[in-house]
């Protein structure tokens, strides 16, 4: 399946998740479940829902694993991966991401909302979750302005919502950052004594 720079909002959450799988070293897959676009890698998770007229736009594309490459055009290409051509330890690691993405992508406690003009994205949400949160995530981050932020376990989650009224489409991109050390539990240099 070829995705151009028409279909504005897959083509926006692939060019998203094309450069963190690139970072991830290929420890990630990309897959479709009832319609969703999920992607997974051992810290960051995330799907994009995207409907138009009430119904979702790629419910046609089978269940399924999917590679990831771009054109010299910029377009991105998904191809099915046949999953029985993989090494056995491969399908394991597929099975236990794809297992994890259903954690990882839970809501949790509602912590905040970061807003378009917002500055210091990653000190707000560290401040309302207690939470570390990675520097290599701002970039990330910075594309999910105007995004509730929710806490679970090991997760801290941003929900990014848009209706694109032209084509009555609504696109919802959910994206879960691993943040497990949180500031009560790390050693405070601040309490140490001379």
């Amino acid at each position: 399946m070829k995705v151009t720079k028409e279909e504005k909002a897959l083509y926006r959450f692939l060019s998203m998740i094309s450069n963190i799988l690139k970072n991830d070293n290929g420890e990630g897959i990309l897959f479709v479940e009832k319609g969703l676009v999920y992607f997974i890698t051992w810290y960051i998770a995330g799907y994009v829902d995207i409907k138009q007229n009430e119904k979702l736009v790629y419910e046609f594309m089978q269940d399924e694993l999917y590679s990831i490459t771009r054109t010299l055009k910029q377009d991105f290409v998904l191809e099915k991966i046949n999953e029985e051509n993989l090494k056995e330890n491969k399908k394991e690691e597929n099975r236990m991401m794809k297992a994890r993405i259903k954690n990882a992508v839970v809501k949790g406690r509602y912590m905040c909302r970061i807003d378009r003009e917002e500055t210091c994205v990653i000190s707000k949400i560290s401040n309302e979750t207690n939470k570390f949160i990675k520097d290599s995530y701002l970039g990330l981050m910075k594309n999910l302005k105007e995004s509730d932020v929710y806490e679970n376990d090991h997760f801290i989650t941003l929900e990014h919502e848009e209706r694109i009224e032209k084509e009555n489409t609504f696109v919802k991109t959910v994206i879960a950052l691993f943040c497990e050390k949180t500031k009560e539990t790390e050693f405070n240099q601040n309490k140490m004594e001379v």
